[in-house]
């Protein structure tokens, strides 16, 4: 449930710039653009979001974009945030990723993918599902580090760290609908 009314969204002739075109896309894509509107409160942390994370690490990076579409989509899933769900499934369709891919990894359903696309999603659950306290299995970091170097490793883990926290943020906070 998000309840519109705790939050003034930004007039549209003070969105910055970069924001506008988000906001039409995702008026496109879910017909609603709410949270944009009110993060566009913020320039300095909106900017940062996308201008510095997804354009340079997400849609940039050393990391193949179909292992962070699939990631982003298991996160969605988790979160079940509507608004995430259904732009996260067009950016996985523009972004080489068949409907069944999609669907499986909203879901957790692994037994389809690769040996390391599996192991990230699993990854990403860990991240997503269980307390800082409770460290990842020692065996599936080493067998990620065995396909990915170092840095995609960390691009990787930064890219779920970040995703995360927004996807807590946006239910936490009912900036978003969720499931």
């Amino acid at each position: 449930m998000c309840i519109k009314n705790l939050y003034n969204q930004v007039d549209d002739s003070q969105i910055p710039q970069f924001l506008k075109e988000k906001i039409n896309k995702s008026t496109d894509l879910t017909g609603d653009a709410y949270f944009l509107k009110v993060f566009a409160s913020s320039e300095a942390a909106s900017k940062v979001y996308y201008e510095q994370f997804y354009k340079k690490v997400f849609y940039g990076g050393v990391v193949n974009i179909k292992l962070k579409e699939l990631i982003r989509l298991r996160l969605a899933g988790i979160s079940g945030c509507k608004y995430c769900i259904s732009v996260d499934e067009n950016s996985a369709l523009s972004n080489g990723l068949t409907s069944k891919e999609i669907f499986d990894a909203k879901l957790g359903n692994l037994d389809n993918f690769s040996k390391l696309e599996r192991q990230l999603l699993q990854l990403a659950e860990h991240i997503a599902l269980t307390p800082a306290s409770e460290r990842a299995d020692h065996n599936l970091i080493s067998e990620i580090l065995e396909s990915l170097s170092q840095d995609e490793f960390m691009e990787i883990s930064f890219t779920i760290a970040i995703l995360c926290g927004m996807g807590n943020m946006l239910g936490s906070l009912d900036l978003v609908e969720t499931d």
